[in-house]
């Protein structure tokens, strides 16, 4: 056929320029040349979310065991032992796996326990981080002892990104730490909450098979306890971390309403490598930024190190509206502002933070209203001297301006 004497890097460009799976299923039946071409860009991304997923995806293996080659980003979602044990069965078939993404459902009586699913699913799991080039590994929803995450990374040559969310550590398992080779991270998110403190005890242990002494990248999401324990445990994993870390992201998921309005509870003179510190740490607190300052912001820019080497700041909060009118009408007066902004402004001063160059604040207010307290702050803080911009985002992390022009053209 004359489509076979095309090149195989125009084949590319053509099947690049397609984004839809139907179309590339198409293309596989134009030629031969055409074929493998089009099963790698169907068969990369690659879903199995219930038992008759996982069971079609195994038998298409079995009969055709050369696609495991194309599969590079494989995701499974395990809800019971069925989905569990065909996963372990099809994850042997992938031979160049880059990144595995496992989520185990939550646990409803009488069903299967995350720690009878995990066990399922370990070996597997271990064979793909000791055999393939796997560089990222999400798990959610899965219980480990310290023990097996022991045994896991040991063995992890290519591995740069790990996320562990949802986990439930495994208490009362008293085998040791057998000190091996290390991992070396560059990314990494983890949630901890009372569930999963034993996994932060494991990450803070010097005997731990994850190195955490080159991370770039730290995102954490925690939930506070009354006794702050988990707040102990971040300070010694920041402490862990070190100089290394340039991106850190802390994100507070509950609280209760006595300490909704408490600021950064440890610091970060360990970290003075920091570049980007985002900080979302009031969910469901709202605050009205003409009235009074934000005391939490406050407190957590005097828990800063300074003089730091912070390039951008962003905080992601809820505001209240005010009346647009007063606003207003207070800027074009040239009336006093009181808006809490000039506070900021006073502490992060150009000795104290010499390398910053940007402060974000992200809402979920309309981007007209955000952009009115946006032309406010920057008024007084102009009028301060501040040498770094100040914006204002939606919870998107979009410029205001940009998406008012998205607006504006529909």
């Amino acid at each position: 056929m004359l489509m076979d004497l095309l090149p195989f890097e125009l084949i590319d460009l053509v099947l690049d320029f397609i984004t839809e799976g139907c179309d590339w299923r198409a293309c596989s039946l134009v030629s031969v040349g055409w074929r493998a071409p089009a099963q790698i860009r169907i068969f990369r991304h690659t879903y199995a979310e219930t038992s008759p997923q996982c069971l079609r995806l195994y038998y298409t293996l079995l009969h055709s065991p050369h696609l495991g080659e194309y599969i590079r980003y494989p995701a499974f979602k395990i809800d019971n032992k069925i989905t569990a044990q065909l996963a372990s069965a099809i994850i042997p078939f992938l031979k160049r796996i880059l990144r595995l993404f496992v989520f185990c459902g939550q646990w409803t009586w009488p069903g299967d326990r995350p720690h009878e699913l995990s066990n399922i699913i370990a070996e597997p799991i271990y064979s793909a981080l000791c055999k393939q080039p796997l560089h990222s590994l999400w798990l959610e929803g899965c219980s480990f002892a310290n023990a097996d995450l022991q045994e896991f990374f040991a063995h992890a040559p290519h591995l740069e990104d790990l996320y562990i969310k949802g986990f439930t550590s495994r208490a009362f398992d008293n085998r040791p730490l057998i000190t091996a080779t290390r991992t070396k991270l560059k990314n990494l998110t983890v949630a901890l909450t009372v569930e999963s403190y034993l996994l932060g005890e494991w990450l803070c242990n010097p005997l731990c098979s994850l190195d955490l002494s080159d991370l770039q990248y730290l995102n954490i999401e925690y939930v506070p306890d009354y006794n702050d324990q988990i707040v102990t445990l971040i300070s010694k994993l920041l402490k862990v971390v070190g100089r290394s870390v340039t991106d850190v992201i802390l994100k507070r998921i509950k609280v209760d309403s006595s300490r909704q309005n408490r600021g950064v509870p440890f610091r970060f003179h360990d970290n003075p490598g920091i570049r980007r510190l985002t900080l979302e740490l009031t969910p469901h607190v709202v605050w009205n930024p003409m009235v009074c300052p934000p005391r939490w912001v406050e407190s957590s820019i005097l828990r800063l190190p300074q003089p730091s080497q912070i390039e951008e700041l962003v905080f992601n909060l809820e505001i209240d509206i005010s009346p647009p009118e007063l606003l207003l009408g207070n800027l074009h007066l040239g009336l006093p502002q009181h808006t809490g902004w000039a506070r900021m402004a006073s502490l992060l001063t150009k000795e104290s933070f010499p390398a910053l160059h940007s402060v974000t604040i992200t809402s979920p207010l309309p981007w007209y209203r955000q952009l009115m307290h946006q032309a406010i702050g920057r008024h007084e803080m102009e009028s301060m001297g501040m040498k770094w911009t100040f914006f204002m985002s939606d919870i998107y992390h979009r410029p205001i301006l940009g998406k008012r022009k998205e607006e504006e053209a529909k």
